[in-house]
């Protein structure tokens, strides 16, 4: 028998009053495929939670990774740096005991002279330098004195030295900042730096302020 338009509405109407029928009609109409879908999402949703939750987890991994890395990373620096300082000081020895051979391209005759040789203090009481000043001469690695090559009328000159593993900006700053002071307590003198490698902008600078630089060899 022919379905028809009115049998719709009827069955519209039954459904609409008995709406238990309509679990029963819905597999009928919509299949078991449709039906299971919601149950399929619950599932999709499920698995999405969990790989949220791992993701968040591999996320905290990371970030302690990263902490990790840069600790290392400092760590590494820092022992750089106590390396670096290590070298730099045996260098400065390598320095005081060849100071006959190493400074004889600049000086006659090279010594090492101290800062009390060159009545520093009394400089400092008399007012002629600060005890900024003075204390920053006792501060550098050393000084050494000799007879001037570059210049022909037999005088003095004073090398303020500092000695780095890596001769940076501040090495050459400091040296030639002594050799200010020095100049101030009316010795001739001029600033040296010496070391293994040296900075772009270090050798740019000692350049312009016509400072020394000597680079050596690593000892083998």
């Amino acid at each position: 028998m022919a379905f028809t338009v009115e049998d719709i509405d009827d069955l519209i109407k039954l459904l609409t009053e008995h709406p238990e029928w309509r679990d029963r009609l819905r597999p009928v109409i919509l299949g078991e495929e449709i039906l299971q879908i919601p149950s399929r999402m619950d599932r999709v949703e499920a698995a999405l939670a969990s790989l949220a939750e791992r993701l968040d987890l591999l996320t905290e991994e990371v970030r302690g990774l990263t902490r990790a890395v840069g600790d290392l990373g400092a760590r590494a620096d820092r022992m750089d740096g106590r390396l670096g300082n290590i070298e730099g000081g045996l260098l400065e020895v390598r320095y005081e005991r060849q100071l006959g051979s190493w400074f004889s391209m600049w000086l006659k005759k090279p010594e090492r002279v101290s800062t009390s040789g060159l009545s520093v203090i009394e400089a400092a009481a008399a007012g002629r330098i600060s005890d900024s000043e003075r204390t920053a001469l006792e501060d550098i690695d050393f000084l050494v004195q000799g007879i001037d090559r570059e210049n022909g009328d037999q005088q003095a000159l004073i090398l303020a030295v500092e000695v780095s593993h890596t001769v940076n900006l501040d090495d050459v700053e400091r040296a030639d900042n002594r050799a200010t002071i020095l100049h101030k307590l009316g010795h001739r003198s001029r600033a040296f730096v010496g070391g293994y490698r040296i900075t772009e902008e270090a050798e740019r600078l000692a350049e312009k302020l016509n400072v020394i630089v000597d680079l050596r060899r690593p000892a083998a």
